[in-house]
């Protein structure tokens, strides 16, 4: 990506608990925002408060924070290989506004996409 990034990948295959495993490639393979954490918890038989603190011991992260970590991963991609807009992007990417990705995408990377977009194309 660039050398601005403030977390590192989680290798799914370092995990030894195969739910987890099952839950990141999940939330990895998710085009569309984060799916519902109650309907992930249900379909392992896990409470949103297990998955959660099963999930965290796993990757450092929430199921939440590593559904937007995945999808700026995703944004950068698409910001460094595209034109396309910096609004068609984050819809994409299941944000709800331009400005909520912008928010998201500044948290991560310590920049606007826009600023990104210039220096890594």
């Amino acid at each position: 990506m660039g050398t601005v990034q403030k977390y590192e990948k989680v290798p799914v295959n370092h995990t030894r608990d195969k739910e987890m495993e099952m839950v990141i490639e999940k939330l990895q393979e998710s085009n569309e925002g984060t799916p519902s954490i109650a309907m992930i918890a249900n379909q392992y038989g896990l409470s949103h408060r297990q998955l959660n603190r099963r999930f965290k011991e796993v990757t450092g992260l929430t199921p939440q924070q590593f559904s937007v970590q995945i999808r700026i991963e995703k944004a950068c991609k698409s910001l460094k290989e595209s034109n396309r807009s910096l609004t068609d992007i984050g819809y994409e990417l299941g944000f709800c506004d331009q400005s909520a990705f912008t928010a998201q995408f500044r948290k991560r990377m310590s920049m606007t996409p826009r600023q990104y977009r210039k220096q890594y194309s």
